[in-house]
């Protein structure tokens, strides 16, 4: 069940390539709180910054692995891009998804077209996240499974198959 949503924007920079036959890549360099402020194109196009807005939804089963990753030494969130070749000729990303979910991250990695970028948590998304985690997790009890009687038939095995009758010709 879906049940807070918090707003982001993610900003993409574009780098010259360390390998030898691609010019340029692009990598997501931070997270900004969302707000209707426009950045100024003349800015973006000389710096080569690109940002675009994604929802990270928190839900109330996940909260497992929300817990996990803020109690690490240094949360983090990830971000999943794909390559767009319509965009630009230049290899330039766009990110679809964000979570602070490893496990969900963990999901996306099996795909070979999609980049995760993992960036350290912002403040503003850590409060947020604990605060659903205080509100929302419960903690599930463990329960041991009871052990199965055992059969004692001695004859268990002694079933003897049937028989045919075969007509001989």
């Amino acid at each position: 069940m879906l049940k807070n949503k918090i707003s982001v924007k993610v900003v993409v920079k574009q780098i010259k390539s360390e390998h030898k036959w691609s010019g340029k890549e692009s990598k997501v360099v931070g997270l900004l709180p969302y707000s209707n402020n426009k950045f100024d194109k003349n800015y973006l196009m000389e710096s080569k910054i690109f940002h675009t807005s994604l929802d990270i939804s928190l839900f109330n089963g996940e909260t497992e692995g929300y817990l996990h990753n803020i109690t690490s030494k240094i949360p983090k969130i990830f971000i999943m891009s794909r390559l767009d070749n319509k965009i630009s000729d230049e290899g330039l990303i766009v990110p679809f998804h964000a979570t602070v979910c490893p496990h969900e991250a963990q999901d996306y990695s099996d795909d070979t077209d999609t980049q995760i970028d993992v960036l350290d948590m912002p403040e503003f998304i850590y409060l947020q996240v604990s605060n659903f985690i205080n509100k929302n997790h419960k903690d599930e009890v463990f329960v041991k499974r009871k052990k199965r009687k055992k059969i004692e038939d001695t004859n268990m095995f002694s079933r003897k198959p049937p028989t045919t009758k075969r007509k001989i010709i």
